[in-house]
């Protein structure tokens, strides 16, 4: 997606990695400044995502990045990454939390053992729900947008997250006039 020059680029990071080291991540950003010249940062406001050894410090599990296309292209455009991390950061529901303190590893129990209970399964779809609502869907991710057209495109004020979720996706998106 980098060497397409994606603007907006979303990662969630499903390893097993119960120390919170953060080695693939890591690896990506590493392996696309050398080999593609493009640097990737995490924006200052989720700097306690990266940086927080105890898992009751975690206050994000979503941070945002920037992409700095201009880094490796004159007059290149930035772009947005937003990379999720499932954590339990004690804002859990009773259920996910407990389940949480039972299994020494969730969120990050190995995928080894695809036979999932049903109170697991509930427990990792309940996060995943709570860590996609956590997204800044309002926070306008790389390049302008296109301006409006006849056929339902978002607008320019509007931002790709709003105009993705409110259906609004392109010439022929759920709320478009098919001509």
């Amino acid at each position: 997606m980098i060497r397409r020059r994606c603007h907006f680029i979303v990662v969630s990071d499903a390893t097993a990695d119960f120390g919170r080291k953060f080695t693939d991540l890591g690896n990506a950003i590493q392996k696309i400044r050398i080999d593609m010249g493009v640097e990737i940062t995490v924006d200052k406001d989720y700097d306690d995502f990266l940086y927080a050894s105890d898992v009751g410090q975690v206050h994000h599990r979503v941070i945002i990045c920037t992409i700095d296309y201009e880094h490796a292209d004159k007059g290149g455009i930035n772009g947005r990454l937003i990379y999720l991390k499932p954590s339990i950061n004690k804002t859990e529901p009773p259920d996910v939390y407990t389940y949480g303190r039972e299994s020494q590893t969730f969120p990050h129990e190995t995928t080894a053992d695809q036979w999932f209970s049903e109170a697991q399964f509930e427990c990792y779809r309940t996060l995943g729900e709570m860590i996609a609502k956590e997204i800044p869907w309002d926070d306008p991710p790389g390049p302008p947008s296109p301006p409006s057209s006849e056929h339902g495109q978002k607008s320019r004020s509007e931002s790709p997250l709003t105009a993705t979720r409110l259906g609004r996706t392109g010439k022929h998106g759920r709320n478009a006039k098919i001509p």
